[in-house]
């Protein structure tokens, strides 16, 4: 997981650098030329984010369903298991 998110900074360092350019071009007078290249990157650059952004929430939602499977069911006192909820009594 944690070389996902850092297979990522560059990207998010790229998108932010866009973002400072396009709002610095929109203080001062707007040039088509300019806004269009990188309005463009910048809308690539969000989808790509989105996109792995879902692929990461999967796949933390499979690795909390696996880990879900994976613990034990819980036991009575007695180490047998309740059924419905009720506890068998030991005919001793």
């Amino acid at each position: 997981m944690l070389r996902k998110q850092q297979s990522l900074e560059p990207l998010i360092f790229e998108f932010r650098n866009t973002r400072e350019k396009l709002l610095a071009i929109g203080s001062e007078h707007v040039n088509e030329k300019q806004v269009a290249p990188l309005a463009d990157t910048e809308a690539s650059m969000l989808a790509k984010l989105i996109v792995a952004n879902a692929r990461m929430q999967s796949n933390l939602q499979d690795a909390q369903s696996r880990a879900t499977k994976e613990t034990p069911r819980s036991r009575t006192s007695y180490g047998r298991r309740s059924v419905g909820g009720s506890v068998k009594a030991r005919s001793d």
